[in-house]
């Protein structure tokens, strides 16, 4: 039975909870029928974020989801990992490399159905917008490496990354909403609608 893994990350900062991984947590998307759910709360960690993610993708896993925060008000659908890292993770320690991966190349397309995923969430009146790359920090870091892991993998899979507000801001949206991004953003991704070639992995 096919898996999709859906991840968010653990606390960090003065988030004493992760508006990402709560989101995740309520999440409860319509799947397909044939069609299961994973979720994994990972740290804010250079050491060990991807390591416990690679470490659940099973055989079984046909799609990962990826979820973070951002100073935002509401959804942002990442469209390129950039092969840079930069920031101290929660604790206290700098990236090993100024690469995500040494020789890496200088970006991969999320393999998402970014502009489906886009669609649904404006359909349901969430402010999301599609954004250029996921910045430099951990949250770039895990995308660009499990994109680069399903391209020796199991290449053609869909998996991406979605930031989520902070919910910090004064016209941010609450945790029930971005509960109900996180099921559309699955269940655009498991609907088959591709809009992304798979030739245009590599930036």
């Amino acid at each position: 039975m096919p898996v999709i893994l859906v991840s968010g990350f653990d606390a960090w900062g003065d988030l004493s909870a992760n508006p990402a991984w709560l989101a995740v947590e309520a999440a409860s998307p319509q799947l397909p029928s044939d069609w299961e759910i994973q979720k994994i709360k990972l740290p804010v960690s250079w050491s060990s974020a991807f390591e416990q993610l690679r470490d659940a993708w099973s055989y079984d896993v046909e799609a990962v989801l990826c979820f973070g925060v951002a100073p935002i008000d509401g959804v942002a659908v990442e469209r390129i990992a950039i092969n840079l890292a930069e920031g101290s993770d929660v604790d206290g320690t700098p990236p090993p490399h100024p690469s995500v991966i040494e020789d890496g190349p200088a970006g991969y397309w999320s393999t998402l159905p970014v502009d489906t995923i886009h669609r649904a969430l404006v359909a349901a009146g969430l402010p999301a917008k599609l954004s250029a790359h996921a910045g430099t920090y951990l949250c770039n870091a895990l995308l660009y490496q499990v994109i680069d892991h399903a391209l020796w993998t199991k290449p053609g899979i869909p998996v991406g990354f979605i930031h989520l507000s902070n919910l910090k801001s004064p016209g941010s949206v609450d945790q029930e909403t971005l509960a109900r991004a996180v099921e559309l953003a699955i269940e655009a991704t498991l609907s088959g609608e591709g809009d992304l070639p798979q030739d245009l992995i590599k930036a």
